[in-house]
Parts: structure tokens; sequence; C-alpha cells
């Protein structure tokens, strides 16, 4: 698949596999539309249904202002054992009432500008154990309400596994679980001006070699757990006795 653009395409119902699965290529363009996988998602959503999957080998991928609704996983990128994806762009787009908003299992680099990824019955983001060489980068926007319609999951907000991210002036909030879970493989990461609150947890961090800066955590959680190892910084945040 090579130049390919679907432009404000609507998609809608009991969907029970997949609703859009780009194969290997480059330069393809979702622009607006929506896809929505269950009759009423904030009901009930189904099981095992992805939104958008790109099965691997693509590059040049841009999603924008696409709505992206009430399914297991909204976007997920790569498959198990398969190919890496290669870069990922997705600006001002919605992923909403979900198990997983965006589920990363490959080594793509994953660009967000404008974050919406919401109402997840377990992560609105998360980067696999398997994304270990994968490098996200979040700017804007809001990673929030973990958990909103009282299903059974872990109600986090961004949960990184392995491989390294950038989170730069997002509002991670309303997570009833972790607002962010940093894991042991991940490593190279940075979080700046960020506002953290009203989470079950505001921050876990593990891994190594990280920056956490000029954040503001808030709320009556408990507001940043730092376990990490090797070379850190964190520091200038404001946490509340």
């Amino acid at each position: 698949m090579d130049t390919t653009t679907l432009d404000q395409c609507l998609l809608w119902g009991h969907i029970r596999g997949v609703g859009l699965r780009v194969a290997q290529g480059s330069e393809v363009r979702i622009i607006g539309g929506r896809f929505i996988g269950a009759i009423d998602p904030y009901k009930a959503i189904g099981s095992g249904n992805v939104g958008v999957l790109l099965t691997g080998n693509n590059g040049g991928v841009h999603i924008i202002g696409t709505d992206i609704i009430g399914w297991e996983t909204c976007l997920q990128i790569g498959e198990p054992g398969g190919p890496s994806n290669r870069e990922i762009f997705i600006t001002h787009a919605t992923f909403d009432s979900s198990k997983h908003g965006v589920r990363q299992i490959d080594n793509a680099y994953t660009s967000i500008a404008g974050c919406w990824s919401a109402s997840s019955d377990e992560d609105q983001i998360l980067m696999e154990d398997t994304a270990e060489g994968a490098i996200m980068s979040v700017a804007g926007g809001t990673i929030f309400n973990g958990g909103a319609y009282g299903r059974p999951g872990a109600h986090n907000g961004m949960v990184v596994k392995a491989g390294s991210f950038t989170l730069s002036g997002v509002s991670i909030r309303n997570n009833k679980g972790t607002g962010l879970l940093v894991g042991e493989k991940a490593r190279g990461y940075t979080v700046t001006g960020c506002r953290i609150h009203d989470n079950g947890t505001g921050a876990v961090l593990n891994g190594s070699d990280y920056a956490v800066t000029g954040c503001v955590f808030g709320g009556k959680q408990r507001h940043l757990i730092d376990q990490g190892t090797g070379n850190k910084s964190v520091t200038a945040n404001v946490v509340p006795a």
C-alpha cells in the first residue's frame, strides 16, 4: 500500500474483528471521520476487536482528527512477532471508551500531538514490553478518566513497559489507577511541564536514565514514587506535602 487516503469515513456498528487493517507500505493518511466499534460504547465494548491495526512495515502513517471509539483496542501499532512499523504521526485524533486506547507492540517512532486518550478500562496509552526500541513523543493534550464506566480493569493513564518516550505539556488526570506508570525496561525518557492530578496514584517511575522536571502534581493521590536506577533527574516539580 502506498499513497492512500481515507477522508471523512464513517465506520459504525457491532464489529467483531478489525475496523481498518493497514498492511505494509508508506504514506497512508486517515483524515477525519469516525470509527465506532460498538452500538453503544458507553455501555459495553467488544472483545478482541481493533479500530485501526497497523500490521507492520508501514512508514508515513498519518491519523488526523479522527475519532476512534468503543473498541477493545482503538489503535494497535504492530503485531506480536511481526515486522515493526517505522513512523506514525497522530494529530488531534481522539481515542475513547475502550479497553486500550493506543497500544504499541513494535519499535516504531510514534508522534502524538494534541493527545486525547480517555475513558479506557485498562490504559489510555500502552507501550508493551516488546517495544524496547520504540520512541513515543506526546506533546500537549490530555490522558484522563481511566475507569470512567466502572468496568473491570487497571484504569491507568499511560503505561510504559519498555522503550523510550517524551511527555511535554500533557494533563494526566482523573485516572482511577496510576496516571503514569513506567516499567523497569524503559530508558532515556523525559517528562516535562506536565500536570498530573486527581489520579489514584500520580506517577510511578522505574527504568533508567530519565528526567522528570517542572511538573505540577495535585489532588489527594499518592503523587510521585521514584524507584528508577542509573542516571536520573527528578527536580523542580511541585509536589504537595
